[in-house]
């Protein structure tokens, strides 16, 4: 995994308890990681992208 990538695993895993204006950067760099999982076929990995980014986008709105 790059390096990178640790450190969105790391910005997620802290995501309850991050600042409102910090989860958009958070969702864009989830988005990007749910579009390379899924040309990798690896859909069992982007399906659960995409439901933490539901989660957060719901957090966003209150």
């Amino acid at each position: 995994m790059k390096v990178a990538g640790k450190a969105v695993e790391a910005l997620e895993d802290d995501a309850d308890g991050m600042a409102l204006d910090a989860l958009p950067e958070l969702i864009d760099q989830l988005e990007l990681k749910m579009k390379e999982a899924a040309k990798k076929l690896d859909f069992e990995e982007a399906a659960n992208l995409r439901d933490r980014i539901k989660q957060l986008r719901q957090k966003l709105v209150g």
